[in-house]
């Protein structure tokens, strides 16, 4: 399952230490804000993958969705819970795989369906493979 994964260094004092009292540098405050840190005023990477998720296109011929955030320079991809679905049927079922992973549950969305569909997704071929 592919996904957009944004992370951050954690900032050092030049010393050789953590600079701990961060949380308003340009670390943390520049492109993907994580204003959970501390105050940001930079773009937030939170309203970037809502954009995406909201306005994401489908690639039908790899399987996946995509969206390219041109106000800050970021792609993101990830999996529809439809996508999980067909990828079980059509790769992991065909090639008769033992199952998957979730590479980032943090961008999973915001109700937790593309987990959700991967567990489902799951237990079917589980009940499937005791038939």
């Amino acid at each position: 399952m592919g996904t957009g994964t944004f992370s951050r260094p954690t900032p050092h004092d030049g010393r050789g230490g953590t600079n701990k009292a961060s949380g308003t540098t340009a670390d943390y405050c520049g492109t993907g804000c994580q204003s959970g840190f501390g105050r940001c005023s930079g773009p937030s990477i939170k309203d970037s993958f809502t954009k995406a998720l909201a306005n994401g296109k489908s690639d039908d011929v790899n399987g996946g969705q995509w969206y390219w955030d041109s106000d800050l320079s970021v792609f993101w991809t990830w999996d529809t819970p439809d996508i999980i679905a067909k990828k079980f049927s059509d790769i992991i079922v065909q090639k008769g795989l033992g199952g998957a992973f979730a590479w980032s549950l943090a961008e999973d969305s915001f109700d937790w369906c593309h987990l959700k569909a991967l567990q489902q997704n799951a237990k079917q071929l589980k009940r499937r493979r005791r038939v």
